[in-house]
């Protein structure tokens, strides 16, 4: 009985590391390109912030992330901050970890297009590739996503790059 139950303890600690969380805070430039329904698209600027949660796995990890994203141009703006689920791939030849996430949630914009405030909902499709630098800073080398803006005064689609650095949380 006591052999079984110590060897029951070894195993769960030594599997308990796969299931704790690896998170990381990230901080990102962003330029997007605004496209209000039947008018000329905008480029707007500004930052995005975040972080993010993994169960540490040895290769594919799943988490999740929440971000805001804060972009202003030419009399036209579209603040919003989403959440939903994330999926990496790490690459140790390489060093690069490709993600990709679902993302969903709520913001505000004010466009050329509607010259008043909106609230909306937003869902938000992404994939990026990051870069290891050392073990707690990296490089969002290339984000991509397309964020649709649903309700308010009309929808907004908007098509965004995004580079920056993340911190690991150890």
């Amino acid at each position: 009985m006591r052999l079984s139950l110590c060897a029951c303890v070894i195993a769960i600690s030594l599997s308990a590391r796969t299931g704790w969380a690896q998170a990381g805070v990230y901080g990102l430039f962003t330029g997007a390109n605004l496209d209000p329904a039947n008018t000329t698209s905008t480029k707007i600027y500004g930052p995005t912030f975040g972080l993010f949660a993994d169960f540490a796995t040895p290769m594919v990890k799943f988490g999740g992330d929440v971000r805001a994203t804060l972009l202003n141009g030419s009399g036209s703006r579209n603040y919003w901050a989403v959440t939903g689920p994330r999926l990496q791939v790490d690459i140790p030849a390489f060093a690069l970890d490709p993600y990709a996430e679902a993302l969903a949630g709520g913001g505000d914009s004010i466009s050329t297009a509607y010259n008043k405030p909106t609230l909306h909902i937003d869902y938000e499709l992404l994939a990026g590739v990051d870069r290891p630098l050392n073990k707690l800073l990296g490089w969002r080398v290339l984000e991509f996503s397309y964020t649709h803006n649903i309700a308010g005064a009309g929808e907004l689609a908007t098509k965004v790059l995004s580079t920056g650095l993340v911190l690991h949380i150890p």
